[in-house]
C-alpha cells in the first residue's frame, strides 16, 4: 500500500466516524453481547442436571418456596431420543424469560419419583407451578417435524409446549425476545 492509500483510509475512516456509521455497529454489536450474556445467564440459573434423587428433591425444596416454575425431565442418557431432548431444552432455556427452571434426571437415580409419578416410558417431562403438578408430557409425540425422525425434534414446538405450562410474565411483556 502506498501512502497515498493511508491517507484514503483515513479520510474514509474520518467520514464514517462523522456520520455516526461506527456507532451504529458498535451499538449493533454490545446489543448482540448483552443478548448472548442473557442467554448464558438463563442458561446457568435455570438449567441444572442432577445425578442423585436426594439433591433434586432439596433443589425443588428449595425453588418451591421461591416461585416454583420448574419441568423435571426424567432422561436415560443412552436413549438418542433423551439426548437430543437435553440439547433442545438448553436452548428452549437460553431463550426463555427466565420464568422456569428445567431439571434433568436420570430415572433410574430417582426410583421414589419414577414410582410416585408413574413414569414408564422415556423421556417424560413433568411441569409444576408453585410446587403443583400442571402438566406431563411423555415421549416427543407432538414434537418432532417428522414422527418417524427423532432429529427432527422442533425447538419451537418445544417451546411452545413450555409456553403453555409457563406463560411469559405479565410484568415482563415489554422486554425484548
Amino acid at each position: 500500500m502506498s501512502d497515498s492509500d493511508d491517507g484514503l483510509f483515513e479520510q474514509l475512516e474520518a467520514e464514517l466516524e462523522n456520520d455516526g456509521t461506527f456507532d451504529y455497529y458498535r451499538q449493533k454489536q454490545i446489543l448482540q453481547f448483552q443478548h448472548t450474556i442473557k442467554q448464558r445467564e438463563n442458561l446457568k440459573q435455570n438449567f441444572e442436571l442432577f445425578f442423585n434423587e436426594k439433591d433434586l428433591l432439596e433443589r425443588l425444596k428449595f425453588k418451591g418456596s421461591r416461585d416454583g416454575n420448574y419441568l423435571v425431565a426424567f432422561i436415560d442418557e443412552t436413549f438418542t431420543t433423551c439426548q437430543i431432548l437435553i440439547e433442545k431444552l438448553k436452548e428452549t432455556v437460553q431463550l426463555s424469560d427466565g420464568s422456569y427452571s428445567v431439571y434433568i434426571i436420570k430415572a433410574s437415580e430417582a426410583p421414589f419419583l419414577v414410582a410416585k409419578l408413574a413414569i414408564k416410558v422415556l423421556p417424560t417431562m413433568v411441569a409444576y407451578v408453585k410446587g403443583q403438578k400442571i402438566g406431563q408430557h411423555v415421549g416427543l409425540q407432538g414434537l418432532l417435524a417428522n414422527p418417524i425422525d427423532v432429529n427432527t425434534l422442533s425447538s419451537d414446538r418445544l417451546g411452545r409446549l413450555l409456553i403453555s405450562y409457563f406463560p411469559k410474565r405479565e410484568d415482563d411483556s415489554s422486554d425484548e425476545e
